[in-house]
């Protein structure tokens, strides 16, 4: 039994270093990425980022990091497929924030900003619908969601109406117009200036 108990100890001992050696390493990584972000090596800054997320998966911001990090290397107007990967890339990790924490607004309207930018309407859509229709978030957001789509929808039917080919003029030959008489108004009267 005092074996037994020894054993558990020693066990529970080297997790709680091995822990705390994570610990201090997803911490070292991060600061390396927080370096690099700011020297704006973006693409090392994600994998300092992904390092301390494999070391310690619960770290705080750490999803959200890699998002910003993997944004910063999409560039808007370049269809290359390297380009379009980072920009699919960046959106998965928000996607990967928002499945942890739904609420979270900054990965939320990072990723509707991002894909606004990589001109994907059909993935705007889902996310303002899916926001739009989420009864666990507070009204005034849900009511943002549906106030965008509703401006997005008007903004579409104003441009096919105000199309050339989809107006119509209608004009009516001289002989059958019809003619309304002027309208006559009543002549105003000045009161009589007193002369004296």
């Amino acid at each position: 039994r005092k074996s037994l108990a020894a054993i558990t100890l020693a066990l529970a001992a080297a997790a709680a270093a091995f822990g705390q050696t994570n610990a201090e390493g997803a911490q070292k990584e991060l600061d390396a990425g927080a370096q690099a972000f700011r020297e704006r090596r973006f693409a090392e800054a994600e994998q300092h980022f992904r390092r301390a997320l494999e070391l310690d998966p619960e770290g705080k911001d750490t999803r959200l990091l890699i998002a910003r990090a993997a944004q910063q290397q999409y560039k808007p107007d370049d269809a290359s497929p390297e380009n379009v990967a980072a920009g699919e890339r960046a959106a998965a990790a928000y996607q990967e924030v928002l499945a942890k924490e739904p609420a979270n607004e900054d990965a939320y309207k990072a990723v509707v900003y991002l894909y606004t930018q990589m001109k994907n309407e059909q993935k705007v859509n889902e996310l303002l619908l899916g926001r739009a229709n989420d009864f666990s978030l507070p009204e005034g957001r849900r009511a943002e969601a549906f106030t965008i789509l509703a401006s997005k929808h008007w903004q579409c039917s104003h441009d096919v109406t105000e199309k050339p080919e989809n107006k119509a003029t209608e004009t009516k030959p001289p002989d059958k117009a019809e003619t309304k008489p002027a309208e006559t108004k009543p002549a105003e009267t000045k009161p009589a200036e007193n002369k004296q």
